[in-house]
């Protein structure tokens, strides 16, 4: 009897689900052309980008829509099935062009036969995995394998693969990523074709392609990843496309005759050694007369025999990733208010720094930028708000140094925090031992070590009641009072002992 019960069970939830799936895609039978209002999204045949929809069954009372990211082809026709009602729509015959693909649907006749491949269950698409069997020296990487899309290339995919010299790569529409060390060491590499549905290429892709003459990075590629093109000594130029934020460390280096480098405007930080070795960054010429590397409103070189003190041209939008790092003549830096970002290590090991004055535009310090400058004495700013907004990562806060903090050229002992400040971000006074005071007010959020080890720190003035200062504690991090002095909060209804009693006036 239970088991009867079960099974009538399970097919009225079954019934239910399809009736919900054909509610949700108007489904009311075969599908009859209906309108289009997208192509293909990111399934071959179409870079634009985006997910097909179409209204079944020629407008019916369904309301709903097909979707589908990707086609389904045989020899003959292509389809979609729709993610949630897993019909079949947009089906038709391939047409053909001269190049042997489908105009709709990137479907080829022409491809590199053998490679090597794995299924991606969660989408239903192809990645490409190895060389196999594959023997073409200029490989054609298809839009399909067993009917379903190729979405991408798995890490190391090709790495240095020995048992194909491979002189060139054509990857189809429709791949979306190349994964991290994918064409590494393919020292005969000529020239690859990456199509615009292409969004991501990953750590040393391309490094060691000595051979490599050209290559043009899709429009939807938002970074450079680390080493990507380090060492394609062959590469003459590269022309960074508009969108893309960051460029990572040793992304063209020992890239010995890349000269003409084209870096947009969107970029907003740039790795260690980036350039390095490059042609650009070896010819004399384009260093200027203090022995610093510019390109446009980037500074991306310094002289390791840099000395005294040095003030960053205006306009300079970043400073590029150890490019200061083992100055260890340099005694004062200015970094104006142009400046966004300050890369990783860029002042490492600064050993004779003393003063370092910082900008109101800064809203990024990467990882150990002034680590190891223990003779920092002095951190100047001009905006406290604008301070307190700054992203820091391990080792990048010049107050690590036990540096003391200067507003324009007064020294800080009693902090007050601007009433325009919602959040007191990770770090921002990091062992600030001088301190003694702070004032703060309600509605803001302290994040982690913010505080930390600000040894002297005794008195908080609260610009709020004790609850408002309790709220203010419950949405901070925990550690953000990490190993402060045993400090009394002053609140307008009463005072606060550090993990300690509440006194009410």
């Amino acid at each position: 009897m239970k088991h009867k019960l079960l099974t009538m069970l399970l097919a009225i939830v079954a019934a239910f689900c399809l009736c919900l799936g054909l509610a949700a895609c108007g489904g009311n039978g075969p599908d009859t052309g209906g309108s289009q209002t997208g192509q293909g999204g990111n399934g071959p045949g179409d870079s634009s980008g985006g997910t097909e929809t179409e209204n079944p069954g020629g407008g019916g009372t369904g309301g709903g829509t097909h979707a589908a990211e990707y086609f389904q082809v045989d020899e003959t026709n292509h389809w979609k099935i729709c993610t949630d009602c897993g019909e079949k729509f947009s089906e038709g015959k391939h047409n053909f062009n001269s190049d042997n693909t489908c105009e709709t649907c990137g479907y080829s006749t022409i491809y590199s036969k053998g490679l090597q491949y794995s299924h991606n269950i969660i989408t239903d698409t192809y990645t490409v995995s190895g060389i196999g069997t594959a023997t073409d020296t200029e490989l054609i990487i298809p839009a399909y394998y067993e009917g379903k899309a190729v979405a991408s290339i798995r890490d190391d995919a090709f790495k240095n693969c020995w048992e194909v010299k491979l002189i060139s790569v054509k990857i189809p529409d429709g791949v979306t990523s190349i994964g991290s060390s994918a064409f590494m060491g393919c020292t005969n590499l000529e020239s690859v074709e990456i199509p615009n549905s292409v969004i991501s290429i990953g750590q040393g892709a391309f490094q060691e392609c000595t051979a490599l003459a050209s290559v043009k990075i899709p429009d939807g590629v938002t970074s450079i990843e680390n080493g990507t093109f380090q060492e394609c000594r062959n590469l003459t130029s590269i022309e960074i496309p508009n969108g893309v934020t960051s460029i990572g460390g040793g992304a063209f280096a020992s890239c010995s005759k890349l000269r003409t480098i084209v870096i947009p405007d969107s970029v907003i930080a740039i790795g260690s050694n980036a350039f390095r070795a490059t042609a650009y960054y070896n010819n004399d010429s384009n260093w200027d007369s203090n022995g610093m590397l510019y390109y446009g409103n980037f500074l991306i070189g310094a002289s390791g025999t840099l000395s005294g003190a040095y003030t960053i041209k205006p306009n300079t939008k970043l400073i590029a990733g150890s490019v200061f790092s083992w100055c260890e003549q340099l005694t004062s830096i200015e970094i104006p208010d142009s400046v966004v970002t300050i890369g990783e290590s860029a002042f490492y090991h600064c050993s004779e720094l003393k003063s370092v004055t910082i900008g109101k535009g800064v809203t990024s310090i990467g990882m150990a930028a002034f680590h190891w400058c223990d003779k920092l004495q002095k951190v100047i700013i001009s905006d406290l708000a604008a301070w307190c907004n700054i992203e820091f990562e391990y080792a990048s806060n010049p107050l690590i140094n036990h540096a003391h903090l200067y507003l324009g050229a007064e020294k800080v002992n009693e902090l007050v925090i601007p009433d325009e400040v919602t959040e007191i971000k990770k770090d921002a006074f990091y062992n600030c031992d001088w301190l003694t005071s702070v004032t703060l007010h309600s509605g803001m959020t302290i994040r982690e070590e913010a505080f930390q080890n600000c040894t002297g720190l005794t008195d908080i003035h609260f610009k709020g009641t004790v609850e408002e200062w309790q709220v203010l504690e419950e949405a901070s991090d925990w550690n953000w009072n990490y190993n402060t002095g045993n400090y009394t909060v002053t609140c307008t209804n009463g005072t606060v002992k550090k993990n300690g009693p509440i006194t009410y006036f």
